[in-house]
């Protein structure tokens, strides 16, 4: 049954039907049901972008940057980003970014970062709030960056939620607020974004924004340092000294508990 809608899907895609292209294409890229095979993927998505299909200039284009083939990658994907396509344009955006298929131009990433944002990609929005608190390709615009960090915070994104986090405990762009600060820190670290519980350890030592509780704050270095994060295993060494070995089993415990939920 699997080989006849192979066999269906082929036929569709030799005489022309573009979402066959597609579908066949994503199958010889996955290695669904065949062989995975790029140079097969990469002939059905042509024979789809060739047809008008901005899909198929998308998946070309990016099949094209994951070999390297960043020249025309760019090709590809300023074709789709130019009527629309809100992937397209953040992956156009990172190539002028990174000077990859194209001059290297900050102004041209913004420009594309923004196409995208404005459509909701959470990546983008946060690249783009990055472009303005650094003033890449735009004038530095702090209170610019943090609306950018919000919108994707809002979706629920782990570096949106650090990046605004930081904006508070710095009052950069945003008034001053540690409890602002560590919802967001809790939101992103909850999410398992390392600089985020790394940096609600260090409230929850200091007290800011939230009572002082050092278990807390272990618990929050213990899990940043799993992942090799050099200042959180200097505190989490560092809080260890001030508990009880009841204590900090109860927090590894805890700790392995969280992990395997997450």
């Amino acid at each position: 049954m699997k080989n006849d809608n192979f066999q269906e899907l082929l036929q569709k895609a030799e005489a022309g039907d573009v979402e066959s292209q597609l579908g066949l294409g994503l199958k010889y890229r996955l290695g669904i049901g065949v062989e995975a095979d790029v140079s097969t993927a990469e002939k059905w998505f042509r024979k789809a972008a060739l047809q008008g299909s901005v899909q198929g200039m998308y998946l070309l284009g990016i099949l094209k940057a994951e070999i390297q083939n960043y020249l025309e990658a760019a090709e590809w994907l300023y074709e789709a980003a130019e009527q629309g396509h809100k992937e397209a344009q953040f992956y156009l955006a990172i190539l002028y970014d990174d000077g990859k298929g194209v001059r290297q131009d900050h102004a041209s990433a913004a420009k594309w970062y923004r196409k995208a944002a404005e459509q909701g990609v959470v990546e983008a929005q946060v690249n783009l709030g990055c472009q303005y608190e650094d003033g890449l390709g735009v004038d530095e615009d702090l209170e610019e960056a943090c609306k950018w960090y919000s919108k994707a915070a809002e979706q629920g994104f782990a570096p949106a939620q650090f990046n605004l986090g930081l904006m508070y405990s710095r009052g950069e762009g945003v008034e001053q607020s540690d409890t602002k600060a560590e919802k967001l820190f809790r939101q992103s670290a909850s999410q398992g974004h390392v600089e985020a519980q790394y940096h609600l350890g260090l409230l929850c030592l200091a007290g800011s924004g939230v009572k002082q509780d050092i278990e807390q704050a272990w618990f929050w270095f213990l899990n940043a340092a799993k992942s090799g994060h050099e200042e959180a295993i200097e505190y989490r060494d560092e809080v260890a000294l001030q508990l009880s070995q009841e204590q900090k089993d109860k927090i590894i415990r805890k700790a392995n508990e969280w992990i395997e939920e997450s």
